[in-house]
């Protein structure tokens, strides 16, 4: 009978990370607005109104929510402006919409 004691590679643990509930949440995704985005995001609102899946369409990085959080956070600061916007709405118009999709993709190259 032959026992092997040669000691082989063992798998190194890590056992120092640290663990929280924000591990394993939702990371963010969306930036900040800068001041064009804000301008570009009147235009979408403008064309679009509340429809913030619509909205999100047209911005690369930013999803629904973060377009819907810009929304509260414009009609606190700007309320007047907002309103302003969305009483002048009309009605969609899909070829402005894909049009100011292209402009805004090729403003991000």
């Amino acid at each position: 009978m032959v026992i092997n004691r040669i000691e082989e590679d063992m798998e190194i643990v890590e056992e120092n990370e640290i663990v929280t509930s924000c591990t394993f949440g939702k990371k963010r995704c969306c930036g900040k607005w800068n001041k064009t985005q804000t301008e570009q995001f009147y235009e979408a609102l403008r064309l679009c109104g509340l429809e913030f899946t619509l909205i999100s369409n047209l911005f690369e990085n930013k999803n629904r929510r973060a377009c819907k959080l810009k929304y509260l956070s414009e009609l606190k600061r700007n309320k007047k402006k907002v309103e302003e916007i969305l009483s002048d709405l009309q009605p969609f118009n899909r070829e402005k919409y894909e049009s100011l999709k292209n402009q805004l993709q090729n403003t991000k190259m």
